[in-house]
């Protein structure tokens, strides 16, 4: 056998190990998609906002921590091609509430969160959320 059957022999097996490492075909969506941390485990869309010229929905994140039932929540103002702010609920992680469910509403006022927090039973507790457009939100018992 020749140097050069040898070297190309050698070439060929690099890189077909090249080729059989690297996926079939590089996808942004699927690498992010995969990107995403394990411990999110709640991602939904809900209502819209309009602003100006700027419109767009509303997104929820909830992210798990290491202590059981303690969570992280968000809420994010999205537009088609960015985040546009993004605001922590931090009184369901530092009281260490137990989110039951939690639903929205839409007004001339802006957006208001209802999340219940307790055992999932009749003795859940109902909080609403304020949101500002300033960034600033208010966390309170529901009134009624």
């Amino acid at each position: 056998m020749t140097a050069t059957r040898i070297t190309n022999i050698v070439a060929g097996a690099a890189l077909a190990a090249i080729l059989w490492s690297v996926p079939a075909s590089a996808d942004e969506v699927s690498d992010a998609i995969a990107g995403i941390d394990p411990a999110i485990t709640h991602m939904r869309i809900f209502g819209e906002w309009k602003k100006d010229d700027a419109e767009g929905h509303y997104r929820a994140i909830i992210r798990r921590e290491a202590e059981p039932d303690v969570i992280r929540f968000f809420i994010q103002k999205v537009s088609a091609d960015a985040v546009v702010s993004t605001i922590e609920l931090t009184e369901i992680h530092d009281r260490k509430l137990k989110l039951t469910g939690y639903n929205f509403e839409i007004d001339q006022f802006g957006l208001t969160l209802f999340v219940e927090v307790g055992a999932g039973d009749a003795n859940d507790t109902t909080y609403e959320a304020f949101f500002n457009e300033d960034g600033t939100y208010m966390f309170q018992p529901a009134s009624n």
